[in-house]
């Protein structure tokens, strides 16, 4: 648990606040994920019901990872330039 925390340290001093985004993104998917596993394990149409959160996680994720892409090649196009 350490690790992770000095991780994460590192990130934020290297100025690298996307990839903690995307990381807590990540996390927030599969700890819901898991939870609503075992909520469905006890109470089958809550846990599904429940499924809409992992999966906005995940939605999140994808089109942040798209639309940082995109706009990272748009700035990395325009300094090139000049």
């Amino acid at each position: 648990m350490n690790t992770i925390k000095t991780n994460f340290i590192n990130l934020y001093k290297d100025n690298k606040t996307y990839t903690i985004l995307q990381l807590g993104y990540a996390i927030i998917a599969v700890a819901s994920l898991v939870i609503c596993g075992l909520i469905a394990l006890i109470n089958q149409n809550l846990g599904i019901t429940l499924l809409y959160v992992p999966c906005a996680a995940a939605a999140i994720l994808g089109v942040n990872a798209l639309f940082w892409s995109i706009l990272k090649t748009i700035l990395d196009s325009i300094s090139s330039k000049k």
